[in-house]
C-alpha cells in the first residue's frame, strides 16, 4: 500500500493546525461565511489562505447527553480526516450537528460531509 493510501500515514492524521479551536474562530466563519444545510448537519464555511482545510465542530445539548454528542463530535471528525484530502486548500468548515444527528451512522455521516463538499462554492468559481 502506497504512503498516499495508508490511513495510518502522517498526511491523513488530524493536526491542531487543521482545527478550529477558538471561538472568535467560530464566531467569524457562521456570522461570515456561506451556509450549507443537511439532513443532519449545519454547515458555514469561508475561505482563508491556501492552507489546508480546517475544522470546527459544535454539537449541543439538543444532540444529546456528553456521550451521545462526544460520538457525533468523533464520526465528523473521522470523516473530516478521511475526506479531507478532497476539499479544497484554504477552506474553513464549521459543522454544527443537529438534534437528530446522534441517529445517523458513520456512512450517513460521510455521505452527508460529501454532499458539503460538493454543494461548497469556491471563492475562484463565486
Amino acid at each position: 500500500m502506497s504512503s498516499l493510501t495508508s490511513p495510518s500515514s502522517p498526511g491523513w492524521s488530524f493536526p491542531k493546525a487543521e482545527r478550529i479551536r477558538k471561538r472568535p474562530d467560530f464566531v467569524r466563519i457562521q456570522g461570515e461565511g456561506r451556509k450549507v444545510v443537511t439532513k443532519h448537519l449545519l454547515a458555514f464555511y469561508q475561505f482563508a489562505s491556501d492552507r489546508p482545510p480546517r475544522l470546527g465542530i459544535t454539537a449541543s445539548r439538543k444532540v444529546g447527553g456528553a456521550v451521545e454528542r462526544n460520538r457525533v463530535k468523533r464520526l465528523l471528525r473521522e470523516a473530516f480526516r478521511l475526506h479531507k484530502h478532497e476539499l479544497p486548500p484554504g477552506l474553513e468548515l464549521v459543522l454544527i450537528a443537529k438534534p437528530h444527528a446522534k441517529d445517523a451512522t458513520f456512512s450517513v455521516l460521510c455521505d452527508e460531509l460529501t454532499e458539503v463538499r460538493l454543494r461548497i462554492r469556491s471563492p475562484r468559481l463565486s
